[in-house]
């Protein structure tokens, strides 16, 4: 089952990273209308939306990578947490030279806050996992 699993992650991740990528183009090129609709009545949507849309990019690669990570003393650093981090943070910093974008250390915040959240929800899985075999 855990094999299946596996094979199916990877494609799926693919899939969402695609859809990030689309996301990202369209507010690079002022289209953000579709997005901005969806989240426009939810009380800090935009926020919600920036720490879910890269917690679960994290999630999905740490699995999609069978949770390979490094050990730093006891803390695990999982591959997938930490290359979302670095694209996030440049991605980010790009938005201060892409006029119809504007760089906010709050989405940055967001983002950390849903990375930082579903890579502990990542190890737990990694440690269920682990235990199981």
């Amino acid at each position: 089952m855990q094999e299946y699993m596996q094979k199916l992650t990877r494609p799926l991740t693919f899939v969402y990273i695609v859809l990030i990528f689309s996301i990202i183009y369209l507010a690079n090129t002022d289209q953000k209308e579709l997005f901005t609709w969806i989240l426009k009545g939810v009380p800090f949507g935009d926020k919600i939306g920036h720490a879910t849309l890269f917690g679960l990019l994290a999630f999905s690669l740490n699995a999609a990578t069978n949770y390979k990570h490094w050990q730093f003393g006891s803390v695990p650093l999982y591959l997938g947490s930490v290359s979302v981090s670095i694209f996030v943070f440049v991605e980010e910093l790009s938005q201060h030279f892409i006029p119809s974008r504007t760089m906010d250390l709050n989405d940055l915040l967001a983002d950390a806050v849903g990375i930082l959240f579903f890579t502990l929800l990542s190890r737990f899985l990694h440690r269920r996992k682990e235990q199981s075999n």
